[in-house]
């Protein structure tokens, strides 16, 4: 008897496994911002970060599973809803830095904490949302020197955000191909995941 198992299942294997590598990596530091509680209401204060908080608890009150709009990118409630306020903060400012080009918020945004699942597939879907908006030449520059393992995880990630997404938001998953949908940023990403020296 064989059993098929589908691109889908093994993306979604590999990008829990990464997410353990890094919860594992973030696990002091977590720890510490959870202590200092007054530091976590400072931040949630700071750049309109009640106004995210509260969108957020109304959807959870209402029970409504309604994504919450960054700048016209679409995060899912799963992937945002159960964050401390400071990670909400955080998705949040590196999809506006993304937005705007910034090399560093769109790699740190590869190795957001997706949480496993679900919000694996929804983090590829932001990630797709924000190559569409800044454009595959642009992308393509910011990630022209990643190393291989992010450029494996972001491969991933579009793939993900691609097949399952609601990118054109018609209530449909696209079930695109990273490969015809940005085939330059396939090439780059298919040279990166084969480059040694690149680790």
């Amino acid at each position: 008897m064989k059993i098929k198992i589908s691109k889908s299942f093994i993306i979604l294997l590999f990008l829990i496994c990464l997410q353990n590598c890094a919860k594992k990596q973030t696990n002091s530091s977590q720890n510490s911002e959870l202590l200092n509680v007054s530091n976590r209401q400072e931040i949630a204060n700071a750049n309109n970060g009640n106004k995210i908080r509260q969108s957020i608890e109304n959807a959870a009150e209402n029970q409504t599973r309604k994504p919450t709009k960054v700048k016209g990118i679409e995060i899912s409630f799963d992937l945002i809803a159960y964050r401390s306020d400071s990670e909400r903060e955080r998705l949040v400012k590196l999809v506006e830095e993304s937005l705007e080009k910034n090399q560093v918020s769109l790699i740190e945004l590869i190795d957001y904490d997706c949480g496993g699942g679900a919000g694996c597939y929804d983090l590829g879907s932001v990630m797709v949302q924000i190559i569409y908006r800044i454009g595959e030449k642009n992308a393509v520059k910011i990630f022209s020197d990643m190393t291989s393992v992010k450029a494996n995880r972001l491969s991933f990630l579009i793939r993900a955000g691609l097949e399952y997404g609601d990118n054109n938001y018609d209530g449909k998953m696209d079930n695109k191909l990273i490969e015809s949908e940005f085939p330059e940023l396939y090439t780059l990403l298919a040279r990166l995941n084969k480059c040694e020296d690149c680790q």
